[in-house]
């Protein structure tokens, strides 16, 4: 009953929250945004007493850790490749500047 009570309460103050921020909205134009992603988190809030009773709870959050640690491992993985190919590029303009130095210095020399 404790459980149920503690539910009931988040959803409250959930959707008190929610309402008091498309009221401070100025513009419309946010208002669908903001009930996107607010519907999202309200599906979320709803599942969750769901996901206790069959002790799926644990494994939706470590889920969506993965999901959470596979996106931020690509793109910590597309830094890298950036990175490299601006080291490359930096490689290649500097053995371009050694052979001009190369090929002056023959010139002179003849």
């Amino acid at each position: 009953m404790k459980e149920l009570c503690q539910w009931l309460q988040d959803l409250a103050v959930y959707l008190i929250l929610v309402s008091a921020i498309l009221q401070a909205l100025p513009q419309e134009l946010y208002q669908k945004y903001i009930r996107f992603f607010s519907g999202l988190v309200l599906i979320i809030l709803l599942m969750t007493p769901l996901l206790r009773l069959t002790d799926m709870e644990d494994s939706f959050r470590s889920r969506v850790q993965e999901q959470n640690m596979e996106q931020e491992s690509a793109s910590f993985l597309e830094e890298i490749r950036e990175k490299q190919e601006e080291g490359k590029g930096e490689m290649t303009l500097e053995t371009e500047e050694k052979e001009q130095i190369e090929v002056e210095e023959i010139q002179i020399g003849e």
